[in-house]
């Protein structure tokens, strides 16, 4: 006996040290798709910028557990909040309506916790399930708090639910992870006692921050059958597609004197920059007395500014060397030149790094730094899109080599704005020839028209392919022609059926010719042609943005008719106003006013971007109340091809999205509320980077501009 002690003591001894080393995974998902243990919720929330897909096969119902359907996400969109839904079915093509009655459901969750609560203290959360929903099979409101001790983690809460179903009362449970893999669970529901495991990949096994979890419930004293068990696979994954990072914080510094750069500092455990001692001395200084001061502090090995600066031999032959590696990048509209300052200037059109105009401008930048800085002082960046400029970006170029080329870097000067028309001085020394007008670029998307756990089906849909034909046709200038081809339906878009009038048709979508004037932060677009189909008419859409960018207002008029029915007129008034914080990346923007097809009143849309992903959370309430989720994603290369006689690109913007409807009699879906009928070039779209092309948005993300640069370069 004691022999066998003996062998098993190694044993026990590792048993013992992977319990210590392991800690629970507070953001695994439960079976009811919150993060939670089986059926109750814990006090924590999918980390920021995470995402879970998972699929289940348990739902509590008619009084016992069931097995069923379901497909389930949760997405960590802003610190502390997570939000998900539900696709819940027995079988996927019964209707509703004429068959036997059973339980189908959209819902919506959200779980919020309580901030500023040390971690090791305890923590709190409150949320709900089934958002809104009168048809509620999941309906759940809840207050819970966690406590963690190393491994171990205790969950308590109080619900209110259906009477005598789960989360109605108090509830409570532990999850103990037992190996880096593996950990045991058991809870009580407020109903029932259930208890069973939990198994994940180790953080190495997978990267980016991707994790497969599989949990099974596995013994419940709610069981009358056989057939006991129950599990939820889940996946997680980054929303940005790749490993999460931590946002560095910036701090802008501006000066009184116009003719110096704003100092940006990227904040961090970076080292401290080797070539500006002083720079954060007077940084501090400024910050302390919080007002401007005229003291800049220029270091001893920068080119001093010469007014009598002219473009001596050397400083073409930089010039050149730039404007040959700009047109190596098949950057479009170029030009090279310089004022009689000492300052560069450049002028770009980028049409080929199109998930984002931070790699363009980074990629420009990092070239005139480093191969203009010994002759040239600045650098003054214009880009422009379909010749008119949208932004304005100035940098001292020592100063943003050395940030370009070091990630341990951590300062740069640097400074943007809208256009001002100012009038510069510029001799434009290099341009490259005049071909984008007439010069046709096509785009290439999927086309989808679905509905979601109807009465009709779990899904149905209407899928195909869309093309995009598009000339340039002077400044402001664009015709566009937009093609769509049906590849595949579902029973209920055919002909006869529930949905056919919403399917993807095999014609003419869009042709639109339009026009755009900007005049500072102002950008006025009109477009004139037919839309949707079946409609011609014109629209105007005008768009202000306040010199930093965090204050958007839009003014959206038209009117339209249907080319065969003359009695279906579309007139549409919308105002918008959005607001940005540039500390999460995040917008929110409020519509209100007349929508396409007719209905009035509000629509609210809070955006959250995660690098070139984006994830919205929609609100609308017009001739009744909706609730929805989009995607928003760049489905092209993130350098696309090009060349001199055309080009062809995915979309940089595609989106997908579900809606539901609440405080109704039931959550049905419908088509069309709430509209705002956006053309192919939108404004914010095709001038301005997505609604992202502005200082705050740029100085958010100045460490884009670099890694564009070193991944290109």
């Amino acid at each position: 006996m004691r022999t066998q002690v003996k062998k098993l003591t190694p044993l026990i001894s590792l048993l013992a040290l992977s319990i210590s080393n392991a800690h629970a995974k507070n953001d695994s998902l439960s079976l009811q798709g919150y993060s939670g243990l089986f059926n109750i919720p814990n006090a924590h929330v999918s980390s920021h910028g995470t995402g879970f897909i998972q699929l289940s096969d348990q739902m509590f119902y008619q009084d016992e557990y069931v097995h069923n359907k379901n497909l389930q996400g949760s997405f960590g969109i802003f610190p502390n909040i997570e939000v998900g839904g539900r696709i819940a079915w027995f079988h996927a093509d019964t209707n509703l309506y004429t068959d036997e009655k059973e339980p189908r459901d959209l819902s919506a969750n959200i779980k919020i916790k309580i901030p500023f609560i040390p971690e090791d203290w305890f923590s709190i959360a409150i949320g709900e399930q089934d958002i809104g929903g009168e048809a509620s099979y999941f309906d759940a409101t809840y207050a819970v708090i966690s406590k963690s001790f190393g491994p171990l983690r205790v969950d308590m809460g109080y619900g209110n639910s259906t009477e005598g179903q789960r989360l109605d009362g108090g509830f409570g449970g532990v999850e103990l992870q037992t190996l880096p893999w593996l950990s045991l669970i058991a809870e009580y529901d407020a109903k029932d006692i259930n208890a069973g495991f939990r198994l994940n990949t180790p953080d190495s096994w997978l990267p980016n921050g991707f994790r497969v979890d599989l949990t099974v419930l596995a013994q419940s004293n709610n069981m009358p059958n056989e057939d006991n068990s129950y599990f939820g696979l889940n996946f997680r994954f980054p929303l940005s597609g790749q490993s999460p990072t931590t946002t560095k914080n910036i701090t802008r510094t501006p000066l009184t004197n116009s003719t110096k750069n704003t100092h940006h500092t990227i904040a961090g455990d970076l080292a401290a920059p080797k070539i500006s001692p002083l720079i954060f001395a007077a940084n501090r200084f400024r910050k302390k007395y919080e007002r401007p001061t005229t003291i800049d502090f220029i270091p001893h090995h920068l080119p001093p500014t010469d007014s009598t600066n002219k473009q001596t031999p050397t400083k073409r032959k930089a010039l050149r060397a730039v404007f040959d590696k700009l047109k190596s990048y098949e950057f479009e509209r170029i030009k090279v030149g310089s004022d009689n300052k000492g300052v560069m200037y450049i002028s770009i059109e980028n049409t080929i790094f199109n998930h984002n105009e931070l790699d363009a401008i980074g990629i420009a930048l990092g070239v005139a730094a480093n191969l203009g800085k010994l002759e040239f002082d600045k650098t003054r960046l214009f880009l422009t899109n379909e010749g008119i400029q949208t932004i304005e970006i100035t940098t001292n170029n020592i100063s943003y080599a050395a940030f370009s080329n070091d990630q341990q870097f951590n300062n740069v000067d640097i400074t943007a704005s809208f256009p001002t028309d100012k009038h510069y001085q510029v001799n434009w020394t290099y341009n490259s020839p005049a071909q984008e007008h007439y010069k046709p670029r096509v785009t290439l998307s999927p086309a989808i028209s679905n509905v979601i756990a109807s009465e009709y089906g779990v899904y149905d849909y209407s899928w195909g392919i869309e093309s995009n034909l598009a000339l340039s046709l002077w400044k402001g200038g664009i015709a566009n022609l937009t093609f769509s081809y049906e590849k595949g339906r579902s029973d209920d878009f055919k002909k006869g059926k529930s949905f056919y009038e919403n399917r993807i048709r095999n014609e003419v979508q869009d042709m639109t010719i339009q026009q755009t004037l900007r005049y500072h932060s102002i950008l006025n677009t009109t477009y004139l042609g037919k839309t949707q189909y079946d409609y011609e008419g014109v629209q105007n859409l005008t768009t202000l943005y306040s010199p930093t960018g965090t204050h958007k207002a839009t003014f959206r008029i038209g009117n339209y008719h249907h080319n065969t029915n003359s009695g279906d007129t579309r007139d549409i008034a919308l105002y918008s106003y959005r607001f940005y914080f540039s500390q999460f990346d995040t917008s929110t923007e409020v519509t209100g006013g007349k929508f396409w097809n007719g209905d009035k009143g509000v629509r609210l849309e809070s955006k959250f971007w995660f690098e070139d992903n984006a994830i919205s959370l929609v609100y609308k309430n017009t001739d009744a109340e909706f609730i929805a989720i989009t995607w928003n994603l760049p489905l092209t290369p993130r350098k696309d091809f090009n060349s001199r006689w055309g080009q062809i690109k995915g979309k940089p913007d595609w989106t997908y999205g579900i809606q539901t409807m609440i405080n109704n009699d039931s959550n049905d879906l419908a088509f069309g509320p709430g509209v705002i009928p956006k053309m192919q070039f939108e404004t914010e779209n095709t001038y301005l980077n997505r609604d992202r092309l502005s200082p705050s948005y740029l100085y958010k993300n100045l460490t884009r501009l670099r890694e564009a640069y070193l991944r290109y370069k």
